[in-house]
């Protein structure tokens, strides 16, 4: 995680599908929750560096992890990709979210608001390996146009070797989507401070 801005032009590809895909909802030692797609590659592609990856599970960070030109935003959804020949993810999608100044007036609630409502539910009941679906295609803009850089994961390990990609526009949640998440996780989050850029180039499109 580092402070992007506007860099050289690339190419990102994002292949979700729009039809619900099944995912696993699982929690980590320290009660952050997991969900990862039961039948890669249905759940959806990346291409980064001439490499096309699956999607192999979405993990919620708040607040968000990557700081684009100063501003550290409420929520970024991690896609984080996989191939099946690795033990851990090679490519990365951080999408920032924003809540809506009020509700939808026909109540409907966007995917990231369903992933937290079910995770809280389950913790709650002690339940893991709770199955789920969303439509992946629903939670990302690719008419947005992205960042992308080289660099690690965000979480321990902190495996090196990840292409990233940043998606420059935000998308909305429900508005006390981050305090909910809050009372799940406990408050500050599940975030680190952006480390140095280090000379890593920034792309962009």
């Amino acid at each position: 995680m580092i402070n992007v801005a506007d860099g050289d032009t690339i190419g990102t590809l994002v292949n979700y599908p729009a039809d619900p895909v099944a995912f696993t909802l699982t929690f980590n030692d320290i009660g952050i929750p997991l969900y990862t797609c039961q039948t890669p590659p249905d759940c959806g592609t990346i291409t980064l560096n001439g490499a096309t990856t699956p999607l192999h599970s979405l993990l919620i960070h708040t607040t968000a992890e990557h700081v684009v030109s100063g501003l550290r935003l409420p929520i970024e959804l991690q896609l984080l990709h996989q191939p099946a020949s690795a033990t851990t993810p090679t490519a990365a999608l951080a999408v920032f979210y924003v809540p809506e100044s009020s509700p939808p007036a026909d109540n409907s609630t966007h995917p990231i608001d369903d992933m937290v409502d079910l995770a809280i539910v389950s913790a709650a009941r002690g339940l893991s390996a709770v199955s789920a679906s969303f439509a992946v295609a629903e939670m990302v803009n690719p008419a947005s146009g992205f960042y992308a850089y080289n660099g690690s994961m965000t979480t321990p390990p902190c495996t090196e070797g990840v292409a990233w990609a940043i998606q420059k526009r935000s998308m909305v949640s429900a508005p006390g989507l981050r305090d909910d998440y809050f009372g799940l996780i406990a408050y500050p989050g599940n975030y680190r401070l952006p480390l140095k850029r280090n000379n890593r180039r920034v792309e962009s499109n």
